[in-house]
């Protein structure tokens, strides 16, 4: 039994809306390769402060990229966190080896 030609038109087109659109799953692969290179280190940094101070983080603000001694860079971060109705300001500092990306050390420091 032939097809009418509207039957293959429908199809064709059926077909060709359920295929997954390059352009979408470009934007998602493009998106996580556009996050700055500072992210990795400000969710070690938060999750750093969440254990260490057994605390809920409130905001948190990227200050920079820094040298380090041997070579090393150091990214700040400035965290404000609350716990027992207390609010405290905190520095997280994460040294990393930019050859290797490799983390070298977390320093924290309770700000004033």
């Amino acid at each position: 039994m032939p097809m009418t030609k509207w039957k293959t038109w429908f199809l064709a087109a059926v077909m060709l809306f359920t295929l997954p659109h390059p352009a979408i799953s470009s934007a998602a692969a493009m998106s996580a390769r556009l996050q700055p290179t500072y992210a990795e280190w400000g969710r070690l940094a938060v999750d750093y402060a969440i254990k260490e101070y057994k605390a809920e983080v409130i905001d948190y603000a990227y200050e920079g990229r820094y040298p380090a001694s041997n070579n090393h860079v150091e990214y700040r971060f400035r965290l404000w966190v609350r716990k027992n109705a207390k609010e405290y300001a905190i520095r997280i500092a994460v040294q990393v080896n930019p050859s290797s990306g490799e983390r070298m050390g977390l320093k924290l420091t309770e700000l004033q």
